[in-house]
């Protein structure tokens, strides 16, 4: 249990640190609504895969 918990902080970091760098190669743009939407849904989409991940996941089995 451990070791999946330990290699999903792994594959977080490592995407986190992907996404910051490859952020920083381009300007940033202002926000419009169409953005600000799109952000919106794709939060929305990681918080309830998180969750189902969690729950399928994360229960121990007797």
């Amino acid at each position: 249990m451990w070791m999946v918990l330990l290699y999903g902080v792994a594959t977080f970091m490592e995407t986190g640190v992907g996404v910051w760098m490859f952020g920083r190669m381009f300007p940033e743009r202002k926000s419009s609504s169409e953005y600000r939407w799109a952000k919106m849904i794709l939060l929305t989409l990681l918080i309830l895969t998180t969750y189902t991940m969690h729950r399928a996941y994360g229960q121990e089995y007797i």
